[in-house]
């Protein structure tokens, strides 16, 4: 009898048997299991299709699924939506990816991401083209050169905000890289891999400078997550 399709939450650097919790994929609970092979092993769950939907229901269990094994183990995590036909492709993606994947561990071992989002209040944003507008209607090529000039004050902004901001966290990761903000109020988006015996730290100096921008940003500091951006492989299934 089929029990269903492996769905992959990502892969833990021990082969010995875990009870797990379930998770709600689908509408039904999903037990989670591992397929060892020496010293890995895959996290995986039964999922009764072979596509899965990213409805917000299984993008959360997905997610706390690996919050739930990196309580306990160092999980290198799976993006979402990887399913393979039956547990002898799990074993097949995990023999092409074994010595990858076991070389990356002690990388990540007892570590954790986190990302920190700082942007401006909407006050402190128009504060920056005071007096650089003027009133009244304009042509289209007038505001198209306006935009132009707006971002250009931005980019300018976050360019010499970066660095300071940068220079109080980094030295608390052992590594860290910048993102592309996702709004244009947003002047520093920084992800963090930090070991577990810094987070205290690493939590006091980001409170340290949400206390120096109070009033004119805010702070989105969300986290911990396994450590997606600090793993070189990306790994697939072929099928």
């Amino acid at each position: 009898m089929n029990r269903g399709y492996p769905y992959i939450f990502g892969m833990v650097p021990s082969a010995e048997e875990h009870d797990y919790k379930t998770v709600q994929m689908e509408g039904t609970p999903v037990q989670l299991r591992k397929i060892p092979k020496e010293e890995v092993s895959l996290i995986v769950g039964d999922v009764p299709a072979m596509a899965l939907a990213p409805t917000e229901e299984n993008a959360r269990a997905h997610k706390e699924a690996l919050e739930m094994v990196m309580e306990e183990e160092t999980v290198a995590p799976m993006n979402f939506g990887t399913v393979l036909a039956d547990d002898q492709e799990a074993e097949r993606l995990l023999e092409a990816v074994y010595e990858t994947v076991r070389d990356t561990f002690p990388k990540i071992e007892n570590k954790i991401e986190v990302a920190v989002q700082i942007s401006l209040t909407d006050d402190a944003f128009k504060q920056l083209f005071a007096g650089k507008s003027r009133k009244g209607r304009r042509h289209y090529k007038a505001q198209l050169e306006l935009g132009e000039k707006v971002k250009a004050m931005v980019d300018r902004y976050r360019q010499e905000q970066q660095p300071a901001i940068a220079r109080k966290l980094a030295p608390l990761s052992e590594s860290s890289m910048m993102k592309e903000p996702v709004t244009e109020k947003m002047i520093f988006h920084g992800v963090f891999l930090v070991d577990k015996e810094n987070e205290a730290a690493f939590d006091e100096a980001v409170n340290e400078l949400y206390e120096s921008w109070q009033g004119a940003a805010t702070f989105n500091y969300s986290g911990p997550w396994p450590a997606y951006h600090f793993i070189e492989m990306r790994f697939a299934a072929k099928g």
